[in-house]
């Protein structure tokens, strides 16, 4: 053995020492766990900063939101409500909303749309990242309709729901500006 290779074998047993003795002491120790710590903290907030980057879609102006907040149909019209749930997965979705096969707008998490329509059958139909969701309805005259969209895990559920739970729905909610506005026309009848 060399004196050359002897002098690197016991620098390195000496370090090796002195990263043993660094390990044992409690200060490190300490040192260590407080690093954890900040980087999991630094970890939560980026995720949270993430999270609320979600897209939103333009809103309706503040008048025509109070207005559809008083759920009364137009004279001789129906309308229909179509909200979106508040949820964690799929936030970043814009939600396009059809009424008989016409894109009316797009909803993001916690708003709705109002759509005027004529007395009829009407199919709403809302696509999101995975599949389409239709509910047929069957409005009358000076009648409201609501109909939810939730995605809730693995499950996504459109469905109509009563007036009272639809309305304390809608008045949490910002309305979402229309890309066409007007009254829509009644599909034919089934026969």
């Amino acid at each position: 053995m060399s004196l050359s290779s002897f002098g690197i074998t016991a620098r390195i047993v000496l370090e090796l020492q002195n990263v043993r003795a660094v390990v044992a002491c409690p200060n490190v120790l300490a040192v260590i766990r407080f690093m954890k710590k900040v980087f999991l903290l630094a970890v939560c907030v980026v995720s949270i900063t993430l999270t609320a980057c979600a897209p939103k879609t333009p809103l309706a102006p503040k008048q025509d939101d109070e207005r559809a907040k008083q759920f009364v149909p137009l004279s001789g019209l129906g309308a229909i409500y179509v909200f979106r749930k508040k949820q964690f997965r799929d936030r970043q979705y814009l939600l396009p909303v059809s009424l008989d096969s016409q894109l009316i707008g797009y909803i993001s998490e916690y708003e709705f749309l109002r759509i005027d329509v004529k007395p009829g059958r009407h199919v709403v139909t809302i696509k999101d990242a995975a599949n389409i969701k239709a509910d047929e309805l069957n409005i009358a005259a000076d009648t409201v309709a609501y109909v939810e969209f939730l995605n809730d895990g693995d499950y996504r559920i459109f469905r109509s729901v009563n007036e009272k739970d639809g309305q304390n729905a809608i008045r949490k909610r910002d309305m979402a500006r229309k890309h066409i506005a007007g009254v829509f026309p009644a599909l034919p009848e089934k026969k």
